[in-house]
């Protein structure tokens, strides 16, 4: 009996099972229908008239609008904000059209006359005006050139011109090479040179720099092949030492050849800064020999008188002072030519 009990309730309760799920759709579909008519109030076959709606059990008035016509109600509610639009589109620039973003600005004839909310130019005139310290500012005018020349034929002018520069220049060097080639400097030149711009010999034993003496003339083959060697000499050391040329030809230079014994040319005497002197090279002599020799003497010459001791020269050949060592220091040599002139 218990089977049949079970099946015969099983239709009871799909029965039941039906009823609820009808009564739900029921009461689902309603509610969503009144809530859709609450949220679209302007429905195409809504009326004008007002209509009662019940939500959830609560009655509820409201008016329904339909699309196809305007009221006057709605006429009314919208005429303040009609009249803003209006104002806004008849002031906006012109082409702009309902809906558009722009600029909202009235325009203004002058600085005077603007207005808050205007948009004015504060930039300064190109006509000069005073500056913050009282300074006029000068007017900045562009002009054409007066020549009324267009750029392509000034540049062409211009090329022109520097075609030419460059031509002349050439022109110069080359004349200059020419005219060096065709009269060089000689030798002899060099010497004579050389001896114009020798210091005084009163600066000699007194200005706290060594000094070179050399004894040269015209006619000695040594002395013009040491020509250049001397002049790079003279050029690298002399801001530190004294060059003194003396022509030997020359009769007044006979006293200072006996002074510093010379018996033989070229005769180059080397001087210490005080007036001593060391030793003498005779004919032509290594350029890296006077090189070395100058600079011992001037390493003693920066000692001063504190050095006891001074450093001998690394290439010495002749001691002319050797049999008279008092005379070896010479205290005024000027002084010395002068009275034997005499």
């Amino acid at each position: 009996m218990e089977p049949s009990r079970g099946a015969s309730q099983s239709p009871s309760i799909a029965a039941g099972h039906l009823l609820l799920f009808i009564l739900g759709t029921v009461i689902c579909s309603r509610a969503t229908v009144d809530a859709y008519t609450i949220a679209t109030p302007s429905l195409p076959w809504t009326s004008n008239t007002p209509t009662r709606i019940i939500s959830n059990g609560r009655p509820r008035s409201m008016r329904l609008y339909s699309s196809s016509s305007d009221t006057d109600d709605a006429n009314d509610e919208s005429s303040s904000g009609t009249s803003t639009i209006a104002n806004a589109t008849a002031s906006a620039p012109p082409g702009v059209q309902f809906g558009d973003v722009a600029p909202m600005q009235r325009k203004s004839s002058s600085a005077s006359s603007a207005e808050f909310g205007d948009v004015v130019s504060i930039s300064r005139p190109a006509s000069s005006t005073p500056s913050m310290f009282g300074e006029e500012t000068p007017k900045t005018t562009t002009s054409k050139p007066s020549s009324g020349l267009s750029d392509v034929e000034m540049l062409k002018q211009r090329k022109t011109r520097n075609i030419a520069v460059a031509i002349l220049s050439v022109c110069l060097a080359m004349g200059n090479y020419a005219y060096q080639w065709t009269h060089p400097v000689t030798p002899i030149q060099l010497l004579v040179n050389m001896e114009r711009s020798s210091a005084p010999l009163s600066d000699i034993g007194k200005n706290s720099k060594p000094t070179v003496i050399d004894f040269w003339a015209p006619w000695c083959e040594n002395c013009r092949y040491m020509a250049p060697t001397m002049f790079q000499i003279e050029e690298t050391y002399k801001d530190k030492v004294n060059f003194v040329m003396v022509n030997a030809d020359d009769p007044d230079n006979w006293p200072l050849i006996v002074a510093l014994g010379v018996d033989a040319i070229p005769h180059m005497a080397l001087l210490e800064s005080d007036g001593t002197a060391d030793t003498a090279l005779i004919g032509a002599v290594p350029k890296e020999w006077l090189s070395d020799n100058l600079d011992v003497l001037v390493d003693n010459a920066s000692k001063g008188a504190e050095q006891t001791t001074k450093r001998p020269l690394p290439h010495q050949m002749l001691d002319v002072f050797a049999n008279r060592p008092e005379s070896r220091k010479i205290t005024n040599l000027a002084a010395v030519v002068e009275a034997g002139r005499r």
